[in-house]
């Protein structure tokens, strides 16, 4: 439950309307406040409160209606301003890189503040009085007046905040700054120690009687929720193996996990109900557990920045280095282990778990695919692997991975390439960069 209240919270306020929506529901508040503070305090006897008070319930009802149009109006406009937005970055970046700017906190806060304006100017523009019984409510017009001029100089804010977000850098920038959070959230800690023997005891290895449970709605596998599956597994007692990784397509009526039965061959009903609960699957992919997701929008930029049709490899390049610092912060970092443990110490979970070979392959291979025939893309990515084996300290297999993989980057453009010369060139980045990184290995690829 607990994990499920957090995904729900956190999604909730991820979500376009959850920022415009709590300043809505402040400004309706914070009306009905203002309204009574004003029916008590009385203003008009005050001395000295002359500079504060509206000259007649007419002249508020002035003030109030033109903060009310205009404001509902250039709210409108900024809400087409954003869809503008929303459409060229679809076009010139890639789908995947919508949620960013619907996600984008300023954004949003704009144009919450522009309608929680207006709506507070019509719910105080009801409580104006005139005829024997007047009553103009002094402070909550003053307050009106200073919301709609705080309005003006976010107005001016949002146009110079889109004017920068819409840029490529800061686009792949925010990409690296979400990729390096998700890294730090994923990979810094270890649920549940490595045993490799325990664990490939309870792999399937068509012995042991097993439950299969399949899926029943396709999607993406956005997340697994961890505390409701060792809950269950640990009531049970059973050891559940997870058969597909978060950022995975599941189609209806996949195997996506299975129960074995080893210790407690009579489980209940709930269990494997409970089981695709756990499993969170949605319309998209996400980041929420799936650290090529971000990885993979950098990928984007980059492919289409090589399509003919936008040519700007200087953009493909800096999404490379993005990329490229990535994986070095990756190749330093201890990957989570596969198992998932209960509270008292027992093997409840088995989920399957990309390793860095795979994170180098989504991070380059596309990219490599689309410009393998341009040889500055591809003495880039030598240059670029080769700092990120130099990082790679004292392992052997991720280094061979880096090496391999730029080992087929240069057999599959030396097939590509037309020119002697370009092919002469690709050859003597690849030496330049690999060659201190091969004198290191002791069985090199």
């Amino acid at each position: 439950m607990n994990s499920f209240i957090s995904l729900f919270l956190r999604r909730t306020c991820q979500s376009f309307w959850f920022i415009p929506a709590t300043l809505i529901t402040t400004a309706f508040i914070a009306s009905v406040v203002l309204t009574w503070i004003d029916h008590k305090l009385q203003l008009e006897a005050w001395e000295g409160s002359q500079w504060l008070l509206s000259t007649s319930p007419a002249g508020a009802r002035s003030v109030l209606s033109t903060i009310a149009g205009s404001t509902i109006t250039v709210a409108g406009v900024i809400l087409s301003t954003t869809i503008v937005v929303l459409t060229l970055a679809s076009q010139q970046y890639g789908p995947r890189l919508l949620r960013n700017f619907i996600e984008d906190r300023p954004s949003q806060f704009v144009i919450g503040s522009f309608t929680s304006c207006f709506i507070y100017s019509i719910l105080i523009l009801r409580s104006i009085r005139s005829g024997d019984f007047i009553f103009v409510p002094h402070l909550s017009v003053l307050l009106a007046v200073l919301a709609a001029l705080v309005c003006i100089c976010l107005m001016i804010y949002f146009i110079h905040h889109v004017s920068v977000e819409i840029q490529v850098q800061s686009i792949m920038a925010r990409v690296h700054r979400d990729l390096r959070a998700k890294i730090d959230h994923l990979f810094p800690s270890h649920i549940g120690d490595s045993n490799e023997d325990e664990i490939d005891e309870h792999r399937d290895t068509g012995e042991a009687p097993r439950e299969a449970v399949h899926s029943v709605d396709p999607g993406y596998l956005q997340a697994i929720r961890n505390d409701l599956l060792l809950e269950a597994t640990a009531r049970e007692n059973v050891v559940v193996e997870i058969k597909q990784r978060p950022g995975e397509f599941i189609f209806e009526g996949d195997l996506i996990a299975e129960i074995d039965l080893k210790k407690n061959e009579s489980i209940s009903k709930d269990l494997i109900d409970e089981v695709r609960r756990s499993l969170v699957i949605g319309r998209f992919p996400t980041s929420e557990q799936d650290v090529r997701f971000p990885i993979q929008q950098l990928e984007e930029i980059a492919i289409r920045a090589l399509s003919p049709g936008i040519n700007d490899p200087h953009t493909a390049l800096e999404c490379v280095d993005y990329l490229a610092s990535a994986m070095c912060t990756l190749a330093r970092r201890s990957f989570p282990s596969e198992a998932r443990y209960d509270d008292s110490g027992h093997l409840r979970v088995l989920a399957k778990s990309y390793d860095y070979r795979n994170l180098l392959d989504a991070a380059f291979k596309k990219i490599h695919h689309h410009g393998q025939l341009d040889p500055c893309i591809v003495c880039h990515l030598f240059e670029v692997l080769g700092k990120i084996a130099a990082t790679i300290p004292c392992d052997a297999g991720r280094r061979t991975d880096v090496v391999s993989l730029a080992k087929r980057f240069l057999d599959d453009s030396e097939s590509s390439l037309q020119s002697q010369q370009d092919k002469d060139e690709i050859r003597e980045a690849y030496r330049a960069c690999m060659k201190p990184i091969l004198r290191e290995i002791p069985n090199p690829i």
